[in-house]
């Protein structure tokens, strides 16, 4: 058992060595519990220790492209969220400025009818002036 496992360490040395300890202390716990005493019975059961490091590494690869692919959804996610309050944000910019154009349009009529009130106190006073200076 030791020396299937050491074979199967020594080619699992490209991996990161945390998952190397887990992969072969994974494969350990399997021989022990499958009762495997034998390098041949090792073997038969889990195949050479160069075919077992490939499938290792092609399933440490799969894990990584899922986590990969989890990741790149989470990413377009976050994007999608990020044009959703852009969206809503140049909604509320836009009603804004709506608002001022409309402010600004109401206080000009207000000016209007400020300046056609004025305009018409003066024809009044004027009116009075002549009126009342002819009767004396």
């Amino acid at each position: 058992m030791d020396r299937y496992l050491n074979e199967l360490e020594e080619l699992l040395i490209d991996l990161d060595s945390g998952d190397r300890c887990e992969a072969v202390e994974y494969y350990r716990n399997y021989i022990i519990e499958a009762h495997l005493d034998t390098y041949e019975n090792i073997v038969n059961q889990l195949g050479s220790t160069v075919y077992l490091s490939n499938m290792i590494r092609k399933s440490q690869t799969q894990y990584y492209d899922e986590d990969i692919e989890i990741s790149s959804k989470k990413v377009h996610s976050v994007k999608n969220e990020i044009q959703d309050t852009r969206g809503s944000q140049s909604v509320v910019t836009n009603n804004f400025l709506w608002c001022i154009v409309l402010g600004i349009i109401v206080v000009m009529f207000l000016n209007a009818f400020i300046g056609i009130g004025i305009f018409l106190c003066i024809l009044y006073a004027l009116y009075y002036f002549i009126v009342r200076n002819r009767r004396k």
